[in-house]
C-alpha cells in the first residue's frame, strides 16, 4: 500500500469521522469500487477523457457529497489508480476506530465454524482487540492453516514444518 494512498484515506476518514459518516462512506467507496467493470475503470482512466467528463459521471451518483467530492479530488490529482489501495487503507481505518483487526485465516479446506470461533477467541484474548476473521481457501496447502494480522504471520502449516526440516538437514538453523 502506498504513503499517497495512506494519506488519501487518512484525509477523507478523518472528514467522515467527524461527520459521523465514516460507515456510510465506507459502504460507499467499497460499493463504488467494487461495482466498477472494465470498461468504467478504463472511462475514469482515460487521459483522453477530461477531468470535467469523469466529474459529470460522478455527479450523477447517488453518493454522500464527501464522497463525491472525495472522487473529484483524486479524478483532479490523476490518483484514481490508487482507488483500490485507498479503500483499502480506509477499511483498516475503520476497523481500528472499532478496535477492530482483521485477521486473514488460510487453510486447504472451510474451516468448521467452531474452530473459526476457536481462533477468534484465542486471538481476542491475545490482542484484548475484536476479532474479524477472512477466512482463504487456498487448494495449494498440503494442510494446516496460516493466520496474519498487523503483519504477523502464525504459519501452522505442514509445508512450513517440512521447510524447516529440509533446512535443518542442510545444515540450517
Amino acid at each position: 500500500m502506498t504513503d499517497v494512498a495512506n494519506q488519501y484515506a487518512h484525509a477523507v476518514f478523518s472528514l467522515a469521522f467527524e461527520a459521523n459518516n465514516h460507515e456510510n462512506i465506507a459502504s460507499e467507496l467499497n460499493n463504488f469500487f467494487s461495482g466498477l467493470d472494465v470498461n468504467e475503470w478504463q472511462f475514469f482512466l482515460h487521459p483522453r477523457i477530461t477531468k470535467e467528463e469523469k466529474h459529470q459521471v460522478i455527479e450523477k451518483l447517488s453518493l454522500d457529497n464527501l464522497t463525491i467530492n472525495f472522487l473529484k479530488v483524486i479524478i483532479d490529482n490523476e490518483r484514481f489508480d490508487l482507488l483500490e489501495n485507498i479503500v483499502v487503507a480506509y477499511r483498516k481505518l475503520l476497523d481500528e476506530s472499532k478496535d477492530l483487526v482483521l485477521v486473514k485465516v488460510t487453510s486447504k479446506i472451510k474451516l468448521s465454524e467452531s474452530n473459526l470461533n476457536k481462533i477468534e477467541k484465542t486471538l481476542k484474548n491475545r490482542m484484548k482487540k475484536n476479532i474479524k476473521i477472512e477466512e482463504i481457501i487456498d487448494k495449494n496447502l498440503s494442510s494446516g492453516i496460516k493466520i496474519e494480522y498487523d503483519g504477523e504471520v502464525i504459519d501452522l502449516t505442514v509445508k512450513r514444518t517440512i521447510d524447516e526440516i529440509k533446512n535443518q538437514l542442510l545444515g540450517g538453523n
